[in-house]
């Protein structure tokens, strides 16, 4: 091979190829890329964005010397997991609106120790404060647990819970023979 002009001359292929690295089909999005790596979109989604594969992305990162640390885009997106876990959505309604994933919005609500309570889990009732009414009645008809689970649409054990939480208990009916 021969370097002149600024150009590599190949002699086996007898192809004259530019010396420079080629420019990436990503080079004119650089500033794009960055803002969405900034605000915490995942690069699986920024290749989809771009119509390119993640290896394209990657190496476009690597080879730009790209690297978004967590700690350089936590303080706004910290913020924005906190507001929305205090106004009570779901890890999943958070990565829509994020457009991130279930799993990357969880680790960040491990990572700065949010903790919801019972009253404020989703600002929904416990089976027993919704239910309570009507599994004491089932109950009380000598239905079992399973058939109360499937007439409410809940699991066997939800009604298990609910009767102990409910201090619900089956008379015992002894049979036995007379002595």
């Amino acid at each position: 091979m021969n370097k002149s002009n600024n150009m590599t001359v190949c002699r086996r292929a007898a192809v004259i190829k530019p010396a420079h690295k080629p420019k990436s089909c990503l080079d004119r999005y650089k500033q794009e890329i960055v803002g969405l790596l900034e605000k915490g979109i995942q690069k699986k989604k920024i290749a989809q964005l771009f119509d390119v594969s993640k290896q394209t992305l990657f190496h476009f990162l690597q080879t730009n010397q790209i690297s978004i640390s967590l700690d350089s885009r936590l303080s706004a997106y910290e913020n924005e997991i906190v507001n929305m876990f205090a106004q009570g959505l779901t890890m999943q309604e958070m990565a829509d609106q994020l457009n991130t994933s279930q799993s990357a919005i969880s680790k960040q609500i491990k990572k700065l120790k949010l903790k919801r309570t019972r009253s404020d889990t989703y600002n929904k009732q416990t089976t027993s404060e919704k239910y309570g009414a009507q599994i004491k009645q089932m109950f009380a008809n000598n239905f079992t647990q399973q058939a109360i689970a499937d007439a409410l649409g809940v699991h066997v054990q939800t009604i298990k819970n609910c009767i102990k939480q409910l201090g619900l208990k089956r008379q015992k009916i002894r049979v036995g023979m007379a002595r």
